[in-house]
């Protein structure tokens, strides 16, 4: 089994985890500096928004340490790659759209983030939605998984 082309893989992924921490550092950077004043008087608002973006750098953190452990033991990257590439999974995934679902959920909490500067009915609304919208995604995943 070459798994070089999965570690090339592996490498672009913790290239975009590292370039959504750096976002999301960008945000904190932003709105503890610049936006602050803006919303002083509304402290709920300014600690979901950071919550937001600290769980976004942990997230992703979380990714980058889980493909290095992957990269210096090779049982854990031949298990990654069994996961990522069993056929079952990918019908799974393609019968529910989770791997669509949560992109789109991860846009939409990004505009929750960038709304909230701008009117927080309208954050928290986007915020639900995103919730709501991995939820159910996640439950469509679970029921395929055990129906096939």
């Amino acid at each position: 089994m070459n798994l070089e082309p999965y570690r090339a893989d592996l490498k672009n992924k913790t290239r975009i985890y590292k370039a959504y921490i750096g976002l999301a550092f960008i945000f904190l950077l932003i709105g503890k500096f610049y936006l602050k004043e803006k919303l002083k008087n509304d402290d709920f608002l300014f600690g979901i928004l950071h919550g937001f973006a600290i769980g976004i750098e942990l997230f992703c953190f979380n990714k980058i340490i889980k493909i290095i452990k992957a990269n210096e033991d090779i049982e854990i990257l031949k298990q990654m790659y069994i996961k990522e590439n069993d056929e079952r999974e990918i019908f799974i995934n393609l019968k529910s759209g989770f791997p669509v679902l949560v992109k789109l959920s991860i846009a939409i909490f990004i505009a929750a983030i960038l709304a909230g500067f701008i009117n927080k009915i309208v954050c928290l609304t986007l915020i639900t939605v995103g919730i709501c919208q991995l939820l159910i995604s996640k439950s469509i995943k679970l029921y395929w998984s055990k129906k096939l």
